[in-house]
């Protein structure tokens, strides 16, 4: 969550990020509890929900694994708004970057190492900044 406050921060931009409190309505039968989420602009205090997301990131574990690749990945992306999916594994140090692509294409990406740039909103971060020391 930090690398992506000093990201849009560094950037300058109105996007807010929240941690576990912010939930993602996919549609009227379904809603997402990220554990990171980035907005632009910033949801007003009283939302509970939005269904207009930039960027969700979410760790990987063994239990929600299946879930993260499958039906978050799909429903995220059936917002409109949606651009990122990062998936973090704190235990191998690896990061999984989905994003929209050109005609709605999911791209994915694995990047190891260096800078990671995000756009929209514009913001990018090192790798490392997601691990720590």
């Amino acid at each position: 969550m930090t690398a992506l406050e000093n990201a849009t921060r560094r950037a300058g931009l109105s996007c807010a990020v929240y941690a576990v409190g912010l939930a993602v309505s996919v549609n009227a039968r379904r809603v997402f509890i990220p554990d990171v989420l980035v907005t632009r602009p910033p949801a007003s205090p009283a939302e509970l929900a939005t269904s207009a997301p930039l960027i969700v990131v979410e760790p990987l574990s063994p239990t929600t694994a299946e879930f993260d690749h499958g039906p978050a990945l799909e429903g995220y992306f059936s917002l409109p708004s949606f651009a990122y999916y990062l998936l973090i594994g704190p235990d191998r140090a690896v990061l999984i970057l989905h994003n929209r692509g050109r005609e709605g294409v999911i791209e994915t990406r694995i990047p190891h190492e260096g800078t990671v740039r995000i756009d929209p909103p514009g913001i990018a971060f090192e790798v490392a900044e997601l691990f720590g020391p």
